[in-house]
């Protein structure tokens, strides 16, 4: 489709040979430079939200109706691998840990597995899960841990590939829209309203309990010292628009975007977070950064922007 380039595109990966992107009506666009972008024929049409690569070849994205495409060959073909539109439930995110066990998340309280590459599906049971709230992100740490984060502040974690998870403290009460690994144990993390915190070891933030779990209290922290004791840290933001994607440079520097145009940065080690002025005001789900400038996508499709900009 010649316009599915400027169309709705919700996420961005680079899957060690080229980046891959995808969003409304199913559409995956793949490109070796960031720059000159070519459509992948799908077998739906639901919108995609998230994208992953196990390696250069390997990868999954999820989407509306929990659909579950695959491919093998780097992006180019997508086989179905789920999809289930009779509950109309989106599916978030997903991780695999192999080419054979896997992991997908959504909304709400949605959570499956596979222990077969993505051939059969099968529901998670966690205790967490009786919250009802919606799950949107998933990442594997360098240490092995598996991080969840979802609505209302929803941290969770497994040590153990995925066997057993634990609900954990979470420094603030608003959904957590991505996240990425730091350092040989840590995560950061950001989302509602800009607020963005990080750990430098994830397994040493206190285990939480759902059933003392009161939706309706104040969870978001601001006290330094408060936050210690649950081994977070907060960065200050002036900038309260809601963040949807990030990134890191080999150097240090964050980078965010999110909606109104926002691009948000600052430094790993940093405590502030300031605002890049751009002349958009166009929401941005995901960036990538390049050698010379950086890959966002958003409601206008897939740009990039020079470093100047």
């Amino acid at each position: 489709m010649p316009k599915a380039v400027s169309t709705t595109l919700l996420d961005l990966t680079w899957t060690g040979k080229q980046f891959v992107t995808v969003g409304q009506r199913g559409h995956v666009l793949l490109s070796a430079d960031g720059k000159t972008w070519t459509q992948s024929p799908a077998p739906v049409r639901q919108m995609l939200n998230r994208v992953r690569f196990l390696d250069a070849d390997t990868g999954w994205a999820v989407g509306h109706d929990g659909v579950i495409i695959h491919t093998s060959d780097g992006g180019k073909t997508w086989d179905l691998q789920h999809f289930d539109p009779e509950t109309q439930q989106p599916l978030n995110d997903v991780l695999f840990l192999d080419p054979q066990r896997g992991f997908a998340v959504g909304a709400p309280a949605r959570f499956l597995q596979t222990r077969d590459g993505g051939k059969t599906w099968e529901k998670v049971a966690a205790d967490f899960l009786e919250l009802g709230l919606h799950l949107n992100v998933l990442q594997k740490l360098k240490d092995g841990t598996i991080f969840i984060g979802g609505e209302k502040g929803l941290l969770a974690r497994s040590t153990d590939n995925g066997e057993t998870w634990q609900m954990v403290k979470s420094p603030v009460g608003g959904s957590i829209l991505g996240a990425f690994p730091i350092g040989d144990a840590g995560v950061l993390m950001y989302g509602i309203r800009g607020r963005v915190s990080r750990t430098s070891n994830f397994k040493d933030v206190p285990v939480d309990d759902p059933k003392t779990y009161d939706e309706f209290a104040e969870h978001n922290i601001s006290d330094p010292a408060e936050l210690l004791k649950i081994n977070w840290t907060r960065y200050d933001n002036s900038d309260i628009e809601s963040l949807f994607g990030g990134a890191q440079s080999a150097d240090g520097k964050l980078l965010f975007v999110g909606v109104n145009g926002a691009m948000i940065t600052g430094e790993l080690s940093g405590k502030t977070l300031v605002r890049m002025p751009l002349p958009t005001d166009t929401p941005m789900t995901a960036i990538a950064i390049t050698a010379d400038g950086y890959i966002v996508t958003g409601r206008n499709g897939v740009q990039h922007l020079p470093l100047n900009k």
